[in-house]
């Protein structure tokens, strides 16, 4: 028997799941629990009219709703973290800490890995939603340079083909060519000497047969503080085109949070001097970030995955001039860097912030850097720009009263014992630093107990490479 509804219910039923639909944003977390964001008359209206999730359709999509609720913070829960886990689920784990470094069977994949998403996509029952992404420019020539160089890594910039790969390496040292090859210690050259442009520091990415070298090369693993291989050469090491990596990312439903790392000059720890791409140049390095921005927007919007995407930008650049040099930026979230330093100014700061206000809706949360419970951002504080005078609990509750968005902070915790490796496959110790000759230089970031006790710092997205430790921190929150 076939029942059929009156015409005006038949109507309202396919306008939308309740007559009241549109009528502010309901907002899903992970956990299944939901909240009204009653700022705003629909959760499309918290988009710019370019982003795909403005649309009915984007809405249907799992990571629309994972930015719906970035964008919409839960201000009257006790915390409303957002987890971010930094180059996926990697390393090592809580469990295994006891474990011998020569275990194989102990070993997380390669961090910037699909191995290492798939982790994060499947890790604590799907409740992680936002990884963050590093990538680099690789060039690839078919010339190859001098061998010997210059001897401080001045390349000539010669290339005939530049793309955004998923990764944050600069040498060949992250690499292996082979499945039984164990290194303990540091990074080894992996014996691949026609890779190499320089013969200072082991070699760049700067491919003379990048084809064969994504072909032939899988990113090597550790087991706790020993670097060594996967056990595993299949493609899910592999080193892969950002448009790759961000299309399983889609398919995963993850929110991919894109960290662009740029050429930079490498500095001798011990005499300070440059020893590698000493060529590089500020203005340099400006131009290159809105070409690597440009590519990261290009690739998403060509590939249908740009609900996908938030970009952190650098502090200093607007979004202003972003638009005019990134075609298409408005279609794709930003997370914009509101200070890099610890002596970033308050005035500087709270204009950059200023700035972007009126492009909120073209930005996720924020990255803002708070170094140290000694620097102005992490405490209360006054806006003497203004004759009012007004003061705020931290950084925190000053974009909260504003924007009404969320902060976003880097938890530093160690992974493994001898700290992380930067792009140059160094390993060192970040937060944590004192300084005992000006105590406002200091670094805490690697404190969790310091970063959650700055006011509204319960509410940022947190990218941590340590997702084991902070799923415990959330229930223990709550």
């Amino acid at each position: 028997m076939i029942y059929r509804l009156p015409f005006m219910l038949t109507l309202l039923l396919f306008a939308g799941v309740s007559t009241n639909a549109n009528a502010n944003c309901t907002v899903t977390k992970p956990d299944g629990t939901t909240y009204t964001n009653t700022t705003v008359s629909s959760c499309k209206a918290l988009y710019d009219s370019q982003h795909i999730c403005s649309t009915v359709q984007g809405q249907s999509t799992i990571p629309c709703k994972t930015l719906n609720w970035i964008k919409s913070p839960d201000w009257d829960s006790k915390q409303d973290l957002v987890l971010s886990a930094h180059r996926g689920v990697w390393g090592m784990t809580v469990s295994d800490s006891q474990i011998e470094p020569t275990d194989h069977l102990s070993q997380l994949p390669p961090e910037n890995s699909l191995a290492s998403m798939y982790q994060a996509a499947d890790y604590n029952g799907g409740s992680i939603k936002v990884v963050e992404m590093d990538v680099v420019m690789v060039r690839n020539t078919n010339s190859p340079y001098a061998p010997d160089g210059d001897g401080k890594g001045n390349c000539p910039p010669r290339y005939d083909k530049e793309e955004v790969y998923y990764g944050h390496y600069f040498t060949y040292n992250k690499f292996t060519t082979s499945i039984s090859e164990e290194s303990y210690g540091e990074y080894n050259d992996p014996g691949n000497k026609s890779y190499i442009c320089n013969d200072g520091v082991d070699g760049f990415v700067w491919a003379t047969n990048l084809k064969d070298f994504v072909g032939n090369s899988r990113l090597r693993g550790r087991v706790g503080n020993h670097p060594d291989t996967t056990g595993d050469f299949d493609n899910t090491t592999r080193f892969l085109p950002f448009a790759h990596a961000l299309q399983y990312a889609v398919n995963a439903s993850l929110v991919v949070l894109v960290d662009p790392k740029i050429d930079q000059q490498l500095t001798d720890p011990e005499t300070g001097k440059c020893i590698a791409f000493c060529y590089v140049k500020g203005s340099d390095r400006d131009a290159l970030f809105m070409k690597v921005y440009s590519q990261i927007v290009d690739s998403a919007v060509v590939n249908g995955t740009t609900r996908s995407v938030v970009i952190k930008s650098r502090d200093k650049y607007s979004f202003d001039h972003i638009m005019q040099n990134v075609p298409n930026a408005r279609q794709v979230l930003w997370s914009p860097q509101t200070s890099k330093s610890q002596g970033s100014s308050q005035d500087s700061v709270l204009n950059a912030i200023d700035a972007w206000t009126p492009y909120k809706k073209n930005i996720a949360a924020w990255d803002t850097v708070i170094f140290s419970p000694w620097m102005w951002a992490g405490k209360e504080f006054t806006d003497t720009r203004t004759d009012n005078h007004k003061t705020y609990q931290s950084l925190f509750d000053y974009l909260k009263q504003t924007t009404n968005t969320r902060g976003g902070i880097w938890s530093l915790e160690l992974q493994g014992r001898r700290g992380v490796p930067n792009s140059f496959q160094q390993w060192k110790y970040v937060g944590n630093t004192l300084d005992t000759d000006d105590i406002s230089k200091s670094d805490m970031r690697g404190d969790p107990i310091y970063n959650l006790s700055i006011p509204y710092a319960p509410y940022v997205v947190l990218t941590t490479d340590r997702v084991d430790y902070w799923t415990q921190m959330v229930e223990f929150i709550k």
